[in-house]
Order: C-alpha cells, then structure tokens, then sequence
C-alpha cells in the first residue's frame, strides 16, 4: 500500500469469540500490536517482555486519548515516515518532506493539512511520536539497512 493515508493505513478489524461482546462497533483506533495481544491472550501464551499491545475485548469503545502508531520504510518513498492518530487527530511525519496533520472528523479523505494551522496539536502530535520512537533514529537505521542490502545484492549474495 506504500502509505500511511486512511485508504491504506486503516484496515477494518471483525473479531469475534467468546471474549467478545456480539454486535459491538469499537471506534477506539487498534494497530497489529492488539491483535499479536490478543493472540497471546486467548490462548493463555505469556507475552514476552517488552511486548507492547492491548487485547482487543480490553479495548474501550471509544477511547479518544489512546494513540496508535505505524510507519513506513519501503519503496516508493525518499526516506521514512511515521504516523500517530489520537481521536481525531492524526499527524504523517516525514523525515524528508513537510508533515502532515489532519482532522479526520472534519477531513476524513485527509486534503487539508493543518499541520501550520493547528501548531499546538502538531506539537501534541509530535510529543506522541518522540514518546513511541525517535524518527531519525529509526530513519538512519532504515537507511543504514538498504545501504546493507544494496552491497549484499551488489556483491551476489541476495538477488
């Protein structure tokens, strides 16, 4: 999918079991880390430490403060990005382009960047990501990584 806008970062989740109530819709954003939670949860297998997540029937149905996060490193890209949605909120920051904020109640097909317009909720945005990642960090071990796998290809040793 190559991008961390709505069509593509956001995946309708059913679950369904006996921990889950039937019917219920959940407006709380989840990421993949909830659902490696949850696999761990039903079937009684003990977490390794330092694993992060949420089991989804733990999930509040609409929990406007909690945060999830994605990134993206791949092609298509000049360098990485990293997104951090909060209730409506939701900031794409780019470790070479311009960010982007956008208010998906009032802009749910993302046009309008508020990134300049809404400078105490990009600083909010932007305190969330530092707290998850550093994205240079993360950016230059990308980087350091395709530089590895450019001399391995180079050198015959993958194709």
């Amino acid at each position: 999918k190559c991008s961390l806008y709505e069509p593509s970062a956001r995946v309708p989740l059913i679950a369904a079991g006996p921990d889950f109530d039937a019917g219920v819709r959940v407006s709380t954003p989840v990421d993949l880390l909830d659902a490696q939670a949850t696999l761990y949860s039903a079937t009684g297998a003990t977490r390794p430490d330092g694993r992060t997540g949420t089991p989804l029937p733990d999930v509040p149905t609409d929990d406007p403060t909690r945060t999830v996060f994605a990134e993206y490193h791949g092609h298509g890209m000049r360098a990485s990005a990293f997104m951090v949605r909060r209730g409506r909120w939701k900031l794409i920051h780019y470790a070479e382009a311009p960010n982007q904020l956008f208010d998906l109640d009032a802009d749910p097909h993302e046009l309008d960047n508020l990134y300049e317009a809404q400078p105490s909720v990009a600083a909010e945005m932007e305190a969330e990501l530092r707290a998850i990642c550093s994205p240079e960090a993360e950016n230059a071990r990308a980087d350091d990584f395709i530089v590895k796998q450019l001399a391995a290809v180079a050198r015959g040793d993958i194709s």
